[in-house]
């Protein structure tokens, strides 16, 4: 018996050994190159083949046996790989996303020396170091992870919760700042932005967020970051009101991450289909999310707002405009009503896409893919939406192309 053979035996007899480890160690050994035994045979080539096996065998043996040792793996350029299937939204992004990677300094933490990152993408302040690691844009949207590594620890006690319409389980960050693109006149609130993702240790957290642009589709540009706060729950402290409930972080952390979409991944389509004062007037698809954009009747109200009327409400100074809301746009909000709606889509199979969010005041609705098989869309808007899900995640599609006020149904293959 061979010295690997011998070493796959001892570890046969040990029940503690799950079979898909057995099986990793069986593929390595059958990649071993051929030899037959010669006086003359260099030794060199087939003893650094017998190294390379040992080494990987052990290191298959010992991420089984110790998996906190297994767990500080360097993530950084390789965050997707390990969260992307946890969190809402999935995807295959590891294979579509560039590495923000190049060179990674070793003041950032928890890193492997061989990498090293722009000084632009990683920052520290108050003892969290925020380093941006991969980024995907779809045109519409922009997808970034990131590696949070605090000092002081604490994210062992991070609640976690399910994922809508998902068996998953995620833990999330707080983020409190602003974030724009490079064009962009005005900054736009971490509003509902979260870093979504797993728990490495007590000190290091990794995860996505997702930043939804504007309706004009980026090929590329730079999403400039400009965070006052990070914080999370924590199971162990009574929850309050406040950015989390138990750990907020004041700092500042600014970033500058560039970014090129990948436009020939996505498809745009005009639907027009109009019906009762509804339109749905187009769709968006992505490898990972739907965004339908639905018009629905307006009614005017007549009623004067002055700018002073903006600044009070808002809590502005005099002359001060709102990072998030325009003057203009508060008078629209004010003195028209749109009539709310809701949209449901679901794919061939009668599957329905998970609801992402939705902007009231353009009838944008986002959707997560989350892997599932697209090649037709239903799409239907409802002003009175009953419940038509199915227990198995399904849509009753007949009773919904019934009770709809607009239906529409859209070939994307």
């Amino acid at each position: 018996m061979s010295y690997f053979e011998d070493i796959m035996d001892n570890l046969k007899q040990n029940e503690e050994v799950p079979p898909q480890v057995l099986a990793k160690l069986d593929a390595v050994l059958e990649n071993l190159p051929d030899y037959e035994y010669q006086e003359s045979a260099p030794k060199k080539v087939w003893t650094k083949a017998v190294a390379a096996a040992a080494v990987l065998i052990t290191g298959i043996v010992i991420c089984y046996s110790n998996p906190a040792l297994a767990s500080k793996i360097p993530l950084i350029g390789r965050i997707f790989a390990k969260i992307e299937q946890e969190v809402p939204f999935s995807g295959n992004y590891s294979e579509k996303a560039d590495s923000l990677v190049s060179v990674v300094p070793e003041s950032v933490p928890n890193q492997n020396s061989a990498d090293t990152i722009s000084p632009n993408l990683s920052v520290t302040d108050a003892g969290i170091t925020l380093t941006a690691a991969e980024v995907y844009c779809d045109g519409i949207s922009v997808f970034l992870t990131a590696q949070v590594y605090a000092e002081q620890g604490g994210f062992l006690h991070i609640p976690s919760h399910h994922i809508i319409n998902r068996e998953d389980i995620s833990h999330l960050l707080y983020l409190e700042g602003d974030w724009k693109l490079s064009e962009d006149v005005m900054s736009q609130p971490m509003e509902n932005l979260f870093v979504e993702g797993k728990i490495i240790d007590d000190h290091t957290f990794v995860g996505m967020i997702k930043f939804d642009l504007d309706t004009n589709v980026r090929t590329q540009d730079t999403l400039s970051l400009q965070l006052s706060g990070i914080g999370w729950d924590d199971t162990t402290i009574e929850s309050t009101e406040t950015l989390s409930a138990a750990h907020q972080i004041d700092g500042h952390w600014n970033l500058e991450i560039p970014f090129q979409a990948d436009l020939a991944s996505t498809k745009e389509f005009e639907v027009n289909e109009t019906r009762d004062g509804y339109t749905i007037r187009k769709l968006f698809v992505s490898p990972y999310q739907v965004v339908s954009y639905v018009d629905a009747p307006v009614t005017y109200i007549n009623k004067k707002i002055t700018r002073t009327d903006y600044e009070q409400k808002l809590g502005l100074a005099q002359g001060e405009e709102a990072s998030d809301m325009s003057y203009e746009d508060y008078v629209s909000m004010q003195t028209t009503k749109r009539q709310e709606c809701e949209t449901v889509i679901c794919n061939q199979a009668g599957e329905l896409l998970a609801f992402g969010d939705m902007a009231v005041s353009t009838g944008k609705t986002t959707f997560a893919v989350d892997g599932k098989s697209l090649t037709t869309l239903y799409i239907y808007v409802f002003t009175d939406y009953e419940d038509y899900q199915l227990p198995n995640g399904t849509i009753d599609m007949d009773t919904a192309a019934q009770k709809a006020v607009v239906t529409a149904v859209v070939d994307i293959q």
